[in-house]
């Protein structure tokens, strides 16, 4: 996990929802296909973005690319599905 501040202040922590860590849920439990291969989560206070696909190298980025990937993000506006769930807690136990 790494966190960072952005332009308008705001600050967001980022995570990588591995593929592996999905591989034990069903394909149907996830809303959008495209996150089929992981995502990577932006998370303000107020706001919960995905983006895939995204760079492998992305914990190596600085706070301004990370800024950038947060902007091509897709909110979330809805809660998580329980498979998305478990695999984002998976992930934060790690």
């Amino acid at each position: 996990m790494i966190g960072f501040r952005d332009s308008a202040g705001i600050e967001w922590t980022v995570m990588e929802i591995e593929a592996s860590t999905l591989a034990s849920l069903p394909r149907n439990s996830l809303r959008h296909p495209e996150f089929k291969d992981g995502w990577l989560l932006f998370q303000s206070e107020e706001t919960r973005k995905r983006l895939a696909p995204y760079p492998k190298n992305w914990r190596e980025l600085s706070a301004d690319q990370l800024e950038e990937l947060c902007r091509q993000a897709r909110q979330e506006l809805a809660r998580p599905t329980t498979g998305e769930y478990r695999a984002i807690e998976s992930e934060r136990g790690r």
